[in-house]
């Protein structure tokens, strides 16, 4: 244990004192400050939620406005003679290239006149391309339809 002797306890006291004589001057007065600092700041934070608010409010309303005006919009072009059946966009999708739209795949088909002459092309066997052509490369354009004969 440590010992001291009698000045350095009053010399202790002494720093001890002068400490909390500075510090209470010179804090004195800025009790008010700190205050007015921290209300300030709160009522700072509350205007910038009242305004978060009102802009997610803001926004909310015209992206529903958007929705509403997208569906509409989609609407009007899925039906642009307003018969109230939904018309198709792209006149055939053929992608395996058979004549056939692939969404009525299965369906009904309609009649596939590709050289526009007036006579359906699978009704002309002859003309038909078939796997061996296909292979030996008579058909190279793949349209189901023999180079050759065109």
């Amino acid at each position: 244990m440590v010992s001291f002797t009698s000045d350095q306890w009053i010399i202790l006291a002494l720093v001890f004192f002068l400490g909390i004589l500075m510090g209470a001057f010179l804090l004195a007065g800025s009790g008010r400050k700190w205050k007015t600092r921290y209300r300030d700041e709160v009522r700072e934070r509350e205007l910038l939620a009242d305004r978060h608010e009102e802009r997610e409010r803001h926004w909310g309303e015209r992206e529903k406005e958007w929705r509403e005006r997208d569906a509409l919009r989609g609407a009007a072009i899925r039906d642009r003679d307003r018969d109230g059946v939904p018309d198709r966009r792209d006149p055939v999708v053929d992608r395996d290239r058979d004549g056939v739209d692939d969404r009525d795949e299965g369906a009904v088909t309609t009649r596939i006149d590709r050289d526009r002459d007036g006579i359906d092309d699978r009704a002309e066997p002859s003309r038909r391309a078939g796997f061996v052509d296909k292979m030996l490369g008579r058909d190279t354009d793949n349209d189901g339809i023999d180079d050759r004969r065109e």
